[in-house]
């Protein structure tokens, strides 16, 4: 998947809104939530939107198709519609969303940034003594691996 998904960050918003528009994070739920390799048309979109808004037919087809050009869809042409595919899951998406943002703040703000996580994990140290942990693990296993 291409980083081109996203452009902008909102601090104050929750969830997938903080790097996707609500419509676009609405659609994007409902592509995930049929499952990996799921292929859905905008109909098929269009109906599982209507429990939480009610967009038009032409409103979702649009969006759908900037969500493509950004690279979080694909496009599959059928008979008589377009069938649309995630290019990666949520968890992937979610992932490169953060290294990105990690990446763009050490690039700018190196020292602020890291004052800042090391604050966030002082206060709440759980699944950072995990991830410690995992990072020493796998450090061990890449020298003895270049010990071989």
């Amino acid at each position: 998947m291409d980083i081109k998904a996203f452009s902008s960050f909102h601090a104050g918003k929750s969830g997938l809104r903080k790097v996707l528009g609500d419509l676009e994070a609405d659609i994007m739920e409902a592509v995930w939530a049929r499952g990996p390799g799921a292929r859905v048309t905008v109909r098929e979109v269009v109906s599982d939107l209507h429990s939480v808004r009610d967009p038009a037919y032409t409103t979702v087809m649009t969006v759908m198709g900037i969500l493509t050009k950004k690279g979080l869809l694909e496009a599959h042409k059928t008979r008589l519609a377009y069938a649309y595919e995630a290019t990666a899951t949520r968890q992937q998406f979610t992932e490169q969303v953060v290294a990105t943002v990690v990446q763009e703040l050490l690039a700018d703000f190196k020292e602020p940034a890291l004052a800042h996580f090391v604050q966030a994990i002082a206060q709440d140290p759980g699944p950072a003594q995990d991830w410690a942990g995992r990072i020493a693990g796998r450090r061990a296993a890449e020298r003895a691996e270049r010990g071989r």
